[in-house]
């Protein structure tokens, strides 16, 4: 897949994320919730161009291939090259490169093989089996395995250079939009504040009875885990999502909006890094969506003719009923 196709399918992601909710509940209460929103969570970190627009090999491949070919040149050849990696340009145009009809090209060779063999030499104290003198290279077939080899690393840079001088450059405004749909995403449209605070990643922070459903509800994930998982000072025994948010329990819901969002978030995002990060693909955006979609419960009370109205996540028994609602809406946008 390519990387256009990504931050498309994370705006269909955002979309269907932004209109989940739920009060708090009791201990454990949403962890299945929390659990899957936690994957979107983790993915703020990921690079796009490692993750998805990656080359086809790596710098580490390509210098073991190099490796590989130094140790099976012929002895003439490899006794060319010093031992250890000249420090200054000066020793391979001298040693190297004199009367080299191409001197620049000369010096980026003879320094790229001559690192090569140095490195190889290092390895070979733990790795003897690489050492170049242990290598029969005159028994029958070798000369098809040489040829092989220097065809493979010749391959392995051009595939490496055209990579990083010409595709990687074009990647970026991809990979911005990429990372750009995450954060809206993860904190909301239009957002400035990546910690929790920003009045478009949560709702007016009134009380949670309002702040959980629509119409304030499901501006971004953050705000949909703050929900779903920060205890306050009305059920501060309750872990719903089974950790503690101790800032945000000190005090009510409204409290938690004037000075406890960034610490409360913190507390939500340390809870998420305890899960194994996933990889940024397609695949993974397709199973969150599902997952996210699957977790989704109707309440034909809110809506007993369509039956549209849905929420997220449980409520406490003792108190009123709470859902922060998906609206008509849900499926006429996608």
């Amino acid at each position: 897949m390519n990387c256009v196709a990504i931050a498309v399918v994370l705006t269909f992601v955002q979309n269907l994320c932004l209109r989940p909710g739920q009060a708090t509940a009791g201990d454990g209460a949403n962890i299945a919730e929390f659990n899957i929103l936690c994957e979107a969570v983790l993915l703020e970190d990921a690079d796009p161009t490692v993750e998805i627009c990656a080359a086809d090999v790596t710098d580490a491949e390509v210098n073991d291939i190099i490796q590989l070919n130094v140790s099976a040149a012929p002895d003439s050849w490899y006794s060319k090259f010093l031992k250890e990696n000249p420090a200054e340009e000066q020793t391979a145009k001298a040693t190297g490169c004199s009367g080299s009809s191409d001197e620049r090209r000369c010096i980026a060779n003879w320094t790229k093989w001559t690192k090569a063999k140095a490195d190889l030499l290092k390895r070979a104290t733990t790795e003897p089996h690489l050492n170049p003198s242990k290598l029969n290279k005159k028994q029958t077939g070798a000369s098809r395995y040489i040829a092989a080899s220097q065809l493979l690393a010749a391959e392995a840079e051009r595939e490496l250079s055209e990579y990083n001088s010409i595709i990687k450059p074009k990647l970026v405004k991809e990979n911005n939009a990429i990372t750009t749909a995450i954060k809206a995403a993860l904190y909301g449209k239009g957002t400035t504040a990546y910690d929790g605070t920003d009045a478009k990643t949560m709702g007016t922070l009134g009380t949670r009875n309002t702040d959980c459903k629509t119409p304030a509800a499901g501006k971004s994930i953050v705000g949909d885990l703050f929900c779903l998982c920060a205890v306050d000072s009305t059920q501060s025994s309750a872990k719903p999502c089974g950790f503690d948010t101790a800032s945000a329990k000190s005090s009510d819901w409204l409290t938690l909006g004037t000075n406890h969002k960034k610490a409360t978030w913190a507390d939500i995002k340390t809870a998420c890094k305890h899960r194994p990060k996933p990889k940024l693909s397609e695949d993974t955006l397709r199973s969150i969506q599902t997952k996210f979609l699957s977790k989704l419960k109707g309440d034909p009370a809110q809506d007993g003719t369509s039956k549209a109205a849905a929420y997220l996540g449980s409520h406490n028994n003792e108190n009123v009923k709470r859902p922060m609602q998906h609206a008509a809406s849900i499926m006429g946008r996608h």
